[in-house]
């Protein structure tokens, strides 16, 4: 019966204190969608990370169907500063297909199979959901180009490469949230194309390059000798996840 009095005063206790608590400081945010291939095939185990410079403030790996639901902190606490740029403590980035470095979220692929997403929050938003709807990944091809110079084995050349080829430091592509609120669908639909080069000296007779591109486009490639003359040029589709190119000249 001593005993009644005690839990009596903790009970009251806890009430006060979590009365004392200000709701507008600790506003959750739902963050919602649908991952899907370029075919319209459900991805799963692809992480959705929300966050700011510090903090990983939300996260969540989308189910056999591709669908995640995380739970986040807000990002309505927000103001501009002098230089007019929007600054928060809350989510400033969310991230598709990344994954974490000492409690950080990066920008380093959790399924290299994929591009990635970024999307970033520039301006206030007042709400507590954000519905991203469907979101389409890119599939990533890796490459390999095998080259055997054949009856120019003792020039040198140069090759050049260009599409949508991809580093491993930049398959993905940002958006705003601003922009992004009512679409139905988010989606790289072109990748940066971009032109890789390498060199083919005089004393080597075959080489071999790796790289990676976007799934489902072409790429050209051109090879040049030293007198600027271009002795090979032809267009590649890319549609395996690995794909071996090989060059005869």
């Amino acid at each position: 019966m001593k005993l009644k009095p005690i839990f009596s005063i903790l009970m009251l206790s806890m009430l006060f204190s979590t009365c004392e608590i200000r709701i507008e400081d600790n506003r959750r945010l739902l963050i919602t969608g649908t991952i899907q291939d370029q075919n319209g095939n459900p991805i799963p185990d692809i992480n959705v990370i929300s966050g700011n410079e510090d903090l990983k403030l939300g996260s969540r790996t989308t189910g056999e169907n591709g669908k995640f639901s995380l739970t986040s902190l807000s990002i309505d606490n927000g103001e501009f500063n002098e230089e007019d740029e929007f600054e928060s403590d809350r989510i400033r980035e969310i991230n598709i297909n990344a994954t974490e470095s000492n409690n950080n979220f990066s920008l380093i692929s959790s399924n290299d199979n994929f591009n990635r997403i970024r999307i970033i929050n520039d301006q206030p938003f007042r709400g507590i959901e954000i519905n991203l709807g469907t979101i389409i990944l890119n599939e990533i091809s890796q490459l390999a180009l095998n080259i055997d110079k054949g009856n120019l084995a003792d020039q040198e050349l140069q090759v050049f490469v260009e599409g949508q080829i991809l580093a491993s430091f930049s398959t993905f592509c940002n958006f705003r949230l601003v922009e992004i609120i009512d679409n139905d669908e988010l989606a790289c639909v072109n990748l940066t194309p971009s032109t890789r080069n390498f060199d083919l000296p005089s004393d080597v007779d075959n080489d071999s390059f790796e790289f990676k591109a976007s799934s489902g486009t072409s790429i050209s490639v051109s090879i040049i000798n030293a007198a600027n003359e271009n002795v090979f040029n032809e267009v590649f589709d890319i549609n395996d996840n690995n794909e071996t190119i090989d060059i005869t000249l």
